[in-house]
């Protein structure tokens, strides 16, 4: 191989790395984007989360209320399905019969939306 040759392969294999290099700068920056998200807007959250929702009845297995139509109190979303409701301690089940309108504070960090469950602070009618 002659010498120009060589030089000219080995100039063209280090501007090829170069490009990756850049590519990979460029992916990866664009990774970093923040993507609204619930889990992302549930650990934004300082002390609580608000949600409104119809009371569907109580499982006492679970000690949890069920609530369907569950969604932010400070949007007028989709809802976000029905989920179970961990109550906190002092919990009367037979204040909230089915159909009830509720408004329910949380813990942010309880929040899980893939198994649909998040703990209470505060449960009370809408």
């Amino acid at each position: 191989m002659k010498k120009g040759t060589a030089m000219l392969l080995f100039m063209a294999s280090v501007g090829f790395i170069l490009i990756a290099i850049v590519f990979s700068a460029i992916i990866d920056s664009t990774r970093k984007s923040p993507i609204p998200d619930n889990r992302a807007r549930a650990t934004q959250t300082s002390s609580t989360l608000e949600f409104l929702g119809s009371s569907g009845g109580f499982d006492e297995s679970l000690n949890a209320l069920i609530v369907s139509d569950l969604q932010f109190a400070d949007t007028k979303g989709k809802p976000l399905g029905t989920f179970n409701v961990i109550v906190p301690g002092k919990f009367n089940p037979g204040s909230f019969p089915a159909g009830t309108s509720v408004r329910i504070t949380a813990i942010p960090s309880t929040f899980k939306i893939a198994e649909h469950v998040l703990t209470a602070k505060e449960i009370r009618r809408n």
